[in-house]
């Protein structure tokens, strides 16, 4: 039993750092910039001065890099929580 609650607790620590690094990997303002290129494709589209269809595959791109860095967060959140448990 004690070597189970230790290996879990050696499985969370490795998760948790794992993930810490993950987000590391991202800029610290990420979301910053991810909005505000979202904002100014929005200008772009409504002066012409960009296709929609181009339009539309940039803002899938900038959405998905949002996605996948509010993704990993969340996954740091929750391997803290699994961690302190």
């Amino acid at each position: 039993r004690e070597h189970s609650i230790k290996q879990e607790v050696i499985k969370a620590y490795s998760r948790y750092n794992s993930i810490s690094e993950e987000l590391n990997g991202y800029n610290s303002d990420l979301l910053f910039r991810v909005n505000s290129s979202l904002v100014n494709l929005k200008k772009a589209i409504s002066i012409g001065q960009i296709q929609l269809r181009e339009a539309l595959v940039t803002q899938q791109s900038l959405v998905s890099l949002k996605l996948s860095y509010l993704e990993t967060k969340r996954d740091l959140l929750v391997s803290g929580i699994e961690l302190i448990r």
